[in-house]
């Protein structure tokens, strides 16, 4: 049976299914898209692709190539290592590229648009919450 055409190029299907390394992949993409600020549609134009297969790839659904990886990490301005070191644990704490979850990045873009005195009373109940009670009352001096 002769392959799928799309794009004046052949389309052949390796018959593997998406593993949990490329769901992981898939969801540290969006993470980084997510962090950086950019649309799906966005980040899906500068890899000339439409934005439902860049879901497909943010969601585990559709193994991404090697060379579409690269292009993600240059979009990305991420090391293609990143990935790979990210989705298996072996990224360093301090390494300034750590993927951040949905939530801590919707936490990040709110503590950024309040004003200075309202950072400091949320990092006092971020203290606190976290047991934190010396940096607490370090804060509490400052104020």
């Amino acid at each position: 049976m002769p392959s799928p055409k799309r794009a004046g190029r052949t389309v052949k299907s390796s018959g593997r299914r998406p593993t949990a390394l490329d769901a992981r992949i898939g969801q540290l993409i969006r993470q980084r898209r997510l962090h950086l600020s950019l649309r799906i549609e966005d980040l899906a134009g500068r890899l000339l692709v439409t934005p439902h297969q860049l879901q497909k790839y943010e969601v585990g659904e559709n193994r991404i190539a090697a060379s579409r990886l690269i292009d993600c990490a240059r979009a990305l301005d991420v090391p293609v290592a990143w990935f790979y070191q990210s989705a298996t644990g072996n990224l360093p704490q301090t390494t300034e590229h750590n993927a951040l979850a949905a939530d801590e990045i919707e936490l990040l873009n709110h503590y950024r648009s309040l004003a200075p005195e309202a950072r400091q009373k949320l990092l006092g109940i971020a203290d606190l919450l976290a047991g934190d009670t010396v940096t607490s009352r370090v804060r509490a001096k400052r104020s």
